[in-house]
């Protein structure tokens, strides 16, 4: 058992936890310091969500303790571990769409005013938080309207609500753009000066180095590696995870080409609706063209309209020559385009069913005669899409729910492609994924557009954005405001801040 620190606010010592017989945890240590950021870092399956829902007394321990001040913490469930001042934000959001931000950041711990809720203290002592911690929301906003950066900020802040002595953070900035980011980090560091400890979950590296003063590694259930963030390197890292060296994709995706002879496959003409305005782009044969801007730019929204989710007020869509002033999506998923959503969870697959029922889902009529399934051509299909995409799962049978967060955006890619797409929406395709299988779905997206599909990107990781596009697009308040071949991110924010400083001064002329 390893050594405490005077100074731990937690011990989880020799914890075991198995699902039916799998051993998702094999004696795992851990400890955490006051005022500390711990990353905890591990591929998908390492154990991370295990361990951290052991300490939110979700998962019940086989073997093992728990020590809070160097006593036995007892944690039954999640409203003890609140009462004892530990709160966790997972990637999976938990909250009710039809309540406001204040209402779900008191959600069972509600201001009363007789036998009535008092909305309008919640709203100001959500208020009060918001402005301390430099939160941009508005209280009284109905969350399901809020764009997903946003919610993820509501239950940053509805986390920060109890005064916790410890905060998990699995995956924060995954829906996050890089101001969005900042905002995180400068939270975090308030919360550290205030005493407060984080544990901090991330598949995105340089987040690691940004923040964090120890690092733990999980692998295969074990703990590996425990040190200092200033004794690692990126390398020492993906080594520690993966259990062996690791070649990252970061080079540029593809060869400098010249598009400009290439034939549109897919054209805006000032379409607008769906909060976007008159907005015009093309989209040439075998490009990869990436959409960049902050949170609310419009880029989802403008990708809702293409693929027929949203109504189109004015403008017209072209999909391989095809014109279409209004467009459903079995339209848009006839005419050859195929969309990856930003939420997987909720958009992208139905966790509860198989893989093979998943993969065939778009195309279930092309899989069936009189009502009637093929399963052997469904099983046919689905093991080649999980050999094709390297899916890690013990049979194409797997409940996709069983899987993975890297195996199941596999999954969702691999129903799109199943249908073999001239061009694929990819809407945030690696958030909060490991790092093997974000250099994978790297490597597909540059073997998909020298294969000669065309690949629309949005992505808030600036890097991946930037390394796997061949053209960038701009846009901010629902409009392109700017194109280049290989803009740099410092170049990206200045065209943003310019256009929005723009845009105040002619709002305050009127």
């Amino acid at each position: 058992m390893p050594e405490s620190n005077n100074n731990d606010v937690l011990n989880m010592n020799g914890i075991k936890i198995s699902f039916g017989g799998v051993k998702a945890l094999k004696g795992v240590n851990f400890s955490l310091r006051k005022g500390e950021v711990h990353a905890l870092c591990g591929e998908n399956g390492a154990g991370k969500s295990t361990m951290i829902k052991a300490l939110m007394g979700i998962n019940k321990l086989d073997e093992g303790e728990i020590l809070m001040d160097g006593q036995p913490a007892n944690i039954r469930n999640p409203i003890d571990a609140a009462k004892k001042g530990v709160t966790a934000v997972f990637q999976d959001l938990s909250q009710i769409p039809t309540l406001t931000v204040a209402e779900n950041i008191y959600l069972t711990k509600e201001y009363t005013k007789g036998l009535s809720m008092d909305r309008a203290k919640m709203a100001a002592e959500a208020q009060k938080i918001m402005d301390q911690y430099g939160i941009d929301l508005d209280p009284r906003a109905e969350v399901g309207d809020l764009s997903m950066a946003k919610r993820q900020m509501c239950e940053i802040t509805k986390a920060i609500a109890i005064q916790p002595r410890i905060i998990i953070f699995d995956e924060p900035t995954a829906s996050l753009t890089t101001v969005e980011t900042e905002i995180l980090f400068q939270i975090i560091e308030k919360l550290k000066s205030s005493g407060t400890s984080i544990i901090y979950i991330t598949h995105r590296m340089n987040e690691i180095f940004r923040c964090a003063d120890r690092i733990t590694i999980l692998r295969d259930g074990v703990d590996v590696a425990t040190c200092p963030v200033a004794e690692i390197d990126l390398e020492g890292i993906v080594k520690g995870m993966v259990g062996r060296e690791v070649n990252l994709f970061n080079a540029k995706l593809l060869e400098k080409k010249d598009y400009s002879d290439a034939p549109v496959v897919l054209e805006a003409k000032n379409l607008s609706g769906n909060d976007v305005q008159h907005v015009n782009f093309q989209l040439k044969q075998g490009e990869v063209l990436g959409f960049a801007g902050l949170v609310g730019a419009g880029r989802t929204e403008l990708m809702q309209l293409i693929f027929g989710l949203a109504p189109i007020r004015e403008g017209s869509i072209s999909i391989n020559g095809k014109e279409y002033t209004k467009i459903n999506t079995k339209q848009a998923i006839k005419s050859g385009l195929a969309m990856v959503p930003e939420e997987r969870r909720n958009q992208g697959l139905i966790f509860m069913h198989d893989i093979e029922n998943n993969v065939v889902l778009p195309d279930l009529e092309n899989y069936s005669s009189r009502s009637i399934v093929n399963r052997k051509k469904v099983t046919e299909v689905s093991k080649r899409m999980i050999e094709k995409l390297n899916i890690k799962a013990e049979s194409s049978k797997m409940i996709v729910n069983l899987l993975s967060g890297g195996n199941a955006q596999k999954v969702v890619l691999a129903k799109w492609l199943a249908m073999n797409p001239r061009i694929i929406i990819l809407d945030e395709p690696t958030a909060g994924i490991d790092v093997q299988s974000k250099s994978e779905i790297h490597r597909l997206i540059r073997d998909l557009a020298e294969s000669g599909i065309s690949i629309i990107l949005i992505s808030s990781d600036m890097t991946e954005l930037l390394n796997n596009s061949t053209r960038v697009l701009i846009m901010s308040d629902g409009q392109i405001i700017g194109e280049g071949e290989a803009p740099t991110q410092e170049e990206i924010m200045s065209t943003i801040l310019k256009f929005k400083s723009k845009t105040k001064k002619e709002k305050e002329h009127v």
